[in-house]
């Protein structure tokens, strides 16, 4: 059965060297290497695989993953994941190893887990939606700039952000529960980790059935870096000037439009609406992480309506 294997060279270390990658998964079966920026679209590649396509891997960063994601579930096959973007957040969040070879290891040892999927304004995300700082730091931070620093450009770019940042009130409905307040950055995660190893909350999972919120009000250039180290570790519950709530279903307004970001990638614009889809994606991982997570029976699987009928079907059961 064949392996998909989807290529971004214009990540942060898309440079990379994919043969020993291609070496590894081909020990399970034929690869077929598909390059992101080429005429065929990945939706056009993956019906041209079927039925022999067995799995799909994607070797880039978190916002290559987003950009391929609506094709991916739709297909309904597995996802294996290479970590060649500059964040590689949700890479962390699954506990996969940094060496490509590595992470290409674990695909071909066959190890799964079924993990949340968000959706924003119908578009689908893995690790967070952001309003505010994010937004405006995805603009500050173009493509050529994280090719060439790294994880150094997002400090540089976020410095110039938080010294240009604005203010805004927000009506937050969570669960039908009605919340206002002032921020500057508005998180809304599904996994763990955002923003690059930052930690949404120090509880949350990728397979919680659950959309973590988290506000950051308006504070000094200083104080959001003090808030910045706190949130590297998800310390989030008891700091005033944080706000933290958790949900199946949250609504945002603002009284201006703002843009929307959904890991990394600007998406949408408020208002928007939230929502979790429950274990909709399968997902390999290393050998000593949690094994396949069972689907709660009881559990409501969310508005499937962006994906394609037969794949909404089967998610739903």
């Amino acid at each position: 059965m064949t392996t998909l294997l989807i290529k971004n060279p214009y990540s942060r270390n898309g440079d990379t060297d994919i043969q020993p990658i291609v070496d590894e998964l081909a020990r399970i079966g034929p690869v077929d290497v598909f390059e992101v920026g080429c005429k065929e679209t990945v939706a056009d590649r993956i019906a041209k695989l079927e039925p022999a396509l067995e799995r799909i891997v994607v070797a880039g960063g978190d916002g290559t993953l987003n950009t391929v994601s609506r094709p991916i579930l739709d297909s309904g096959k597995p996802l294996g994941v290479i970590p060649l973007g500059t964040a590689n957040d949700f890479a962390r969040t699954l506990c996969l190893p940094d060496d490509p070879v590595d992470a290409a290891r674990a695909i071909s040892n066959g190890k799964k887990r079924t993990v949340d999927v968000g959706i924003v304004n119908g578009h689908p995300f893995l690790n967070a939606v952001g309003v505010g700082l994010g937004p405006a730091l995805t603009k500050e931070l173009n493509g050529e700039k994280k090719k060439r620093l790294g994880v150094v450009a997002y400090l540089d770019s976020l410095i110039q952000v938080i010294y240009r940042r604005r203010r805004y009130l927000a009506k937050l409905v969570i669960d039908g529960e009605v919340h206002r307040l002032p921020f500057v950055q508005i998180t809304i995660g599904n996994g763990r980790h955002y923003g690059g190893g930052l930690t949404i909350c120090d509880d949350a999972a990728v397979d919680d059935g659950h959309l973590h919120v988290l506000g950051v009000r308006p504070l000094t250039p200083w104080q959001l870096f003090l808030r910045g180290i706190r949130l590297k570790f998800g310390a989030v519950k008891d700091d005033e000037k944080l706000y933290y709530a958790r949900g199946c279903k949250v609504e945002l307004e603002v009284r201006r439009r703002c843009e929307v970001t959904a890991d990394g990638e600007l998406v949408t614009t408020t208002p928007l609406k939230c929502h979790i889809i429950k274990d909709a994606l399968s997902v390999y991982v290393p050998a000593d992480e949690p094994a396949d997570n069972v689907l709660d029976p009881d559990q409501q699987a969310g508005d499937l309506s962006f994906l394609a009928p037969d794949r909404a079907a089967a998610v739903a059961g």
